[in-house]
């Protein structure tokens, strides 16, 4: 993996700017390069813009939650709930298979 020196002069109003170095995939930098020059910024702006927004919300600027275990979990119980309700939560494989087999030949 190679990786490319990310160097970025951060300044703030009055203030003398400062050298920000950071290791990064190359592949990383040249996507994110390319997708913030379509829009119009440097990769420097883009980083001093998640900084400074940073800073605003006193934290990552993004949610950082992974939602899609919880939607599994959440789409499971619904499962469980309706199977109780239709009284085939103790079914056999064989019976599983045997309904979908049915319901296959029905359509």
């Amino acid at each position: 993996m190679y990786y490319n020196i990310l160097q970025i002069a951060l300044q703030g109003e009055n203030m003398a700017s400062t050298i920000f170095q950071m290791r990064i995939d190359e592949e990383l930098k040249n996507r994110a390069s390319t997708l913030y020059d379509n829009i119009g910024i440097d990769l420097p702006t883009a980083i001093r813009m998640f900084l400074k927004r940073s800073i605003l919300v006193q934290g990552i600027p993004f949610d950082t939650k992974i939602s899609n275990n919880n939607k599994g979990i959440e789409i499971l119980n619904q499962i469980n709930k309706q199977s109780k309700i239709n009284k085939t939560d103790k079914l056999s494989l064989e019976e599983v298979n045997q309904e979908i087999n049915n319901n296959r030949n029905s359509l």
